[in-house]
């Protein structure tokens, strides 16, 4: 039974690192572009915990204008409508611009590869 519980816990954990690396390979491979975005609105997603907000941000590229929902979601509207901020995307994909955190997300790549590392090391009996 434990061996079925860490097969699905390393499923899990690979899954989620795909779900990141198929965007983030982009970001890590090309050029990165950045502009100056508008808070133009804030997204609302219903959840468990209540209504959880996060900033639809437009800004311009590439002679278009693009309008993306930021990643972060919260209780509340972290970025007042209006507010300006920096957005920065793979070149070629302003679809995938965000707001750059980048201790953000090493420290959810860091989590979930220790995880990685650790289940797989339980599997193959490195850990014990």
């Amino acid at each position: 039974m434990e061996r079925v519980i860490l097969w699905t816990a390393l499923a899990f954990c690979g899954f989620c690192l795909w779900l990141l690396l198929r965007h983030d390979w982009l970001r890590w491979t090309r050029l990165t572009r950045e502009a100056q975005a508008t808070v133009v609105g804030q997204g609302a997603h219903s959840g468990d915990n209540g209504r959880m907000y996060s900033a639809r941000l437009r800004f311009q590229a590439e002679g278009r204008i693009y309008e993306v929902v930021d990643q972060l979601y919260s209780s509340k509207p972290q970025l007042a409508d209006g507010a300006q901020c920096r957005v920065t995307w793979p070149d070629g994909r302003p679809d995938l611009a965000r707001i750059p955190r980048p201790w953000m997300w090493g420290s959810v790549y860091c989590i979930l590869l220790y995880l990685f590392v650790i289940l797989t090391g339980k599997l193959t009996g490195i850990i014990e």
